[in-house]
């Protein structure tokens, strides 16, 4: 069940998560259409625009949902603080959910990539080799940025995943300056 401000009220960063997860989320959406149209935006024109949009949102929102994910239960005022064991079983039963966060993340954006973009992106790919290369490299980066979601949601700490997504971010604006003419 989403829970908004759950983490915020006992995490040390506070409701600063949640303006991280946006920006951060909002950025790598850009990061997307930027490198996206280096490799295949002559080939696919207005594509590259609305795969941004698709993409910020996308990730903006899911970026928002894993940072409000609840670690477990908020303690009530009069109850007895849980024992380490309780800790660690309230973690393991929260972390099943958040953890099929980065795949259902990652088939998402696909999903959202296609919809609104395949007319574009068959262009790109039956025109050009770049437009081939530039889909095969979205493909590949979106699924990477899943395993780093899958990673911190499972480690269930909202700046482990942040912290995953950043490096990945990293590895994916190497592999587009990699690709750059």
């Amino acid at each position: 069940m989403f829970e908004p401000f759950t983490v915020a009220h006992r995490h040390p960063f506070g409701r600063y998560v949640f303006v991280t997860a946006s920006v951060h989320g909002l950025l790598t959406g850009v990061g997307f259409a930027i490198g996206f149209y280096t490799t295949a935006g002559p080939l696919t024109g207005r594509g590259a625009v609305r795969l941004g949009l698709a993409v910020a949102t996308g990730l903006a929102i899911g970026h928002l949902w894993t940072a409000c994910s609840p670690v477990g239960d908020d303690l009530e005022p009069n109850r007895q603080a849980p024992s380490h064991s309780d800790q660690l079983r309230e973690t393991a039963e929260a972390s099943i959910r958040p953890g099929w966060i980065g795949p259902i993340r990652a088939l998402g954006t696909l999903a959202g990539i296609g919809a609104t973009t395949w007319p574009y992106t068959l262009d790109g790919v039956l025109f050009g080799i770049r437009g081939a290369i530039g889909l095969v490299v979205l493909i590949g980066l979106t699924l990477l940025f899943g395993a780093g979601a899958t990673i911190g949601s499972l480690l269930e700490e909202s700046e482990f995943v942040l912290g995953a997504q950043t490096i990945t971010a990293g590895i994916a604006v190497v592999g587009v300056v990699w690709l750059l003419p």
